[in-house]
């Protein structure tokens, strides 16, 4: 691999001193360094200026960030300098002390000479020293060098020592200018912070986030793990940042190849071409005022940069949630959604499916924090001899099924999220139509979960105009719901608190026989609607129904409490829990074809017929929200029957 430009790692050594306990985060390896594998070339050019004569000491650091936990240490070479050439290296070695100013790192000859020597000397000669030496004598400087298989971190800090010495002799601060890279991608841009959390956990916290999900040069994501520290409830610094196949639990496999990525997950810790490495960016923030705010991605390193600072959010969010505080993560052009991947799970009694190519739609978003506009996901699949045979296309659009209302397909605000969702739900999709199956569950992908659900919801779409058209029907409901596990009508899956209708299954009174028309009254009830867990607050809702002689005739409305009529201290906030509450109002997908119906569509549906309303369907995405509707549903029946709760205060009282 050649990465034309290539300037050294950045590191600032003052961050070790500022805490010991990150220090103590390094594991020491016993038996090896455990460096990368396979070779690769480094190059760039050194110093730009005119460089005086004389000899030169310049210093790297060698093995910051490496996934093993060995201290790193400096590299030291030494160039002899005349008339503006290199004319020879003089020494290589290893040390515990760098530049003027640098803190001291961990040189240990019995752990890191023998690398050090296997990268000077190569197997066979070919180490970086002969390298260098037969390019010195040819042109007077060093344009790159092969690193040596299992001395990767040595091979490298002996060139980026050896470019700093040039730099030393032309009396330059700066650096040259870094090229392009064909493995992660981007150019440099600024990624914001979440917010800062009320209270954190003591302890060590690791985070985890996908890397390069979505890439256009196929190399395969994966998970990039940060630990952090946390003492006396403030964060100290990042003590570790590794590449893994895994992520937190549950999390789908994914594949960390330290020979493919190892390079740039360090450019991303430690900087490259001038540039700061995001650990350094953020230790730095920490040291300076206790938290970070924002940082700047490593250009060439952007997918491992925002990997990084994605995984350090997750990690404070851990920290946070222990000490019974949060993290409520900002949207920004790294992290549009949450960074934990879920499973939605869909029932696949799909009928009989009618041959063809169909298309379905889906709404993706909207955004409850209104930093991006919904947008329309499609997705074609085609069905032969009753059998789904293939997933043929994904795609973003600004306009869905005939009679939608077109909303804002943007490609440069929601590509990068929509290619990651297709990369990862639609390589599930599609492998499971390779096998003729229709898929029992998907995984979201991490950082595009708005887009994995739309995918997924508009593949069923597409099945169920396949199943209509063959005579059959898809009924679905997933385990998503608002940030908790989801349920169907069968009562299973969720523990509402519900307030007078009891389950999922309430019952209006019987309509009995015809009977002559009366004046019609207005009645309410209201439920909770209750989270399980701390990312997201419990609110009530309320829904107001139309009766005529004790017998609900429509349902009026349903709304979130936001004056505190229920309870002042549980408050519904529109910028937390509208999309759940509307997804449940109106239907996943609002306007025509939708693949989980309102419930109060179900439930008027059940009226007009004069049934029982009971055995109503949840939405997906919103099992909790949905279970609130039917349970004050319940209540307002109840009220009707009766004649109380003509107003939301008079349910409250009872009267």
């Amino acid at each position: 691999m050649t990465v034309a430009g290539y300037t050294p790692l950045v590191f600032d050594p003052s961050l070790y001193k500022a805490e010991s306990a990150l220090a103590d985060e390094l594991k020491q390896v016993d038996a090896d360094e455990k460096e990368a594998e396979n070779a690769q070339n480094v190059g760039g050019a050194g110093a730009t200026g005119q460089m005086q004569d004389g000899t030169w000491t310049g210093y790297a650091v060698c093995g910051e960030g490496n996934p093993d936990g060995w201290k790193p240490y400096y590299v030291a070479v030494t160039i002899m300098v005349k008339d503006n050439k290199v004319t020879g290296i003089t020494n290589i070695a290893g040390s515990s002390t760098g530049n003027d100013g640098s803190d001291a790192l961990n040189w240990d000859p019995s752990e890191n000479q023998e690398y050090l020597d296997l990268a000077v000397s190569g197997r066979g000669g070919s180490g970086v020293r002969a390298q260098m030496d037969s390019q010195i004598a040819a042109s007077g400087t060093v344009s790159g060098v092969d690193t040596v298989s299992g001395a990767t971190y040595s091979s490298v800090a002996i060139y980026n020592a050896f470019v700093d010495a040039t730099k030393k002799a032309a009396g330059e601060s700066g650096s040259v200018a870094a090229g392009a890279d064909a493995g992660d991608s981007g150019a440099s841009k600024k990624v914001k912070a979440s917010s800062t959390p009320a209270s954190l956990a003591d302890g060590s916290w690791t985070g985890y986030a996908a890397c390069g999900q979505g890439n256009t040069a196929n190399w395969k994501p994966y998970y990039v793990a940060v630990t952090v520290k946390v003492k006396g409830g403030k964060v100290k610094g990042i003590t570790k940042v590794t590449g893994s196949s895994t992520g937190d639990s549950g999390s789908a496999a994914l594949s960390w190849d330290p020979a493919e990525n190892q390079k740039y997950l360090s450019w991303a810790i430690s900087g490259k071409g001038g540039s700061t490495g995001v650990k350094t960016q953020v230790n730095k923030q920490i040291k300076a005022s206790g938290s970070a705010s924002s940082v700047d991605t490593v250009s060439g390193a952007t997918y491992s940069s925002e990997a990084i600072w994605e995984a350090y959010q997750d990690a404070l969010a851990k920290s946070a949630k222990a000490a019974g505080s949060k993290v409520k993560k900002k949207k920004s052009a790294t992290t549009k959604t949450s960074t934990t991947p879920e499973t939605v799970q869909p029932d696949t009694n799909v009928g009989t499916l009618a041959d063809g190519a169909w298309t379905g739609y889906a709404t993706c978003g909207p955004d409850p924090d209104d930093t991006w506009k919904p947008y329309y996901i499609g997705v074609t699949v085609t069905v032969s001899g009753d059998k789904l045979v293939s997933v043929d296309a994904i795609f973003g659009s600004s306009t869905g099924e005939p009679g939608d209302a077109a909303l804002n397909y943007d490609e440069a605000e929601n590509k990068n999220y929509f290619d990651n969702a297709e990369w990862g739900v639609g390589t599930q999709l599609r492998n499971a139509a390779a096998a003729g199956k229709i898929p029992g569950s998907v995984d979201t992908v991490s950082g595009a979960t708005f887009s994995s659900k739309s995918i997924f919801d508009a593949f069923f779409a597409a099945l169920e105009k396949s199943a209509a058209a063959g005579g059959g029907t898809v009924e679905v409901s997933d385990g998503a719901d608002d940030g908790m596990g989801g349920s169907t009508g069968s009562g299973q899956g969720d523990d509402d608190a519900s307030t007078g209708g009891g389950g999922d299954d309430p019952s209006s009174s019987d309509p009995g026989d015809d009977q002559q028309a009366s004046a019609s009254t207005i009645h309410y009830g209201y439920a909770l609607c209750e989270s399980a867990a701390s990312d997201w607050s419990s609110y009530y809702v309320f829904v107001k129904v139309k009766a005529t002689d004790g017998v609900v005739t429509e349902v009026v409305d349903a709304y979130g409490d936001a004056d505190g009529v229920v309870d002042p201290s549980v408050l519904y906030s529109a910028s937390e829990n509208a999309m759940y509450l509307d997804w449940a109002i109106d239907g996943k997908f609002g306007g025509t074809g939708y693949r989980m119906k309102s419930i109060l569509k179900q439930i008027q549906a059940k009226l007009d017929a004069q049934a029982a309303v009971s055995g109503i369907q949840t939405v997906s995405g919103a099992t909790r929200s949905s279970r609130a509707i039917i349970n004050a549903y319940s209540m307002a029946a109840d009220n009707a029957a009766a004649g109380m709760g003509v107003t939301p205060e008079n349910a409250v009282a009872g009267c």
